[in-house]
């Protein structure tokens, strides 16, 4: 199988990712300054803007992800069930 040559990016792309860049300290510093003011925890803010404040664990890591309550209440089971000890996982 060969492979076909990769496109270039356009012109546009090319200036989307720059002043995504660019704006992106700006937007972060604003939600920053935004957190702070409603009184939130240093660490919390660091946290929010995604940097760990603990180190990670040792072993086996499973991240969930729920944008909503309603996405938090549903994912539980499926926690619940990782949560029981498996022969198989064993390091």
């Amino acid at each position: 199988m060969t492979q076909q040559p990769q496109a270039r990016p356009t012109l546009l792309y090319q200036l989307y990712r720059g002043a995504s860049g660019l704006l992106a300290g700006v937007a972060l510093r604003s939600v920053a300054k935004k957190l702070r003011k409603h009184g939130v925890a240093e660490a919390r803010i660091r946290e929010r803007l995604g940097r760990a404040s603990l180190p990670r664990p040792k072993g086996r890591l499973v991240w969930f992800h729920a944008a909503s309550v309603g996405e938090s209440l549903s994912v539980l089971t499926l926690i619940r069930r990782l949560a029981k000890p498996r022969r198989s996982w064993n390091s």
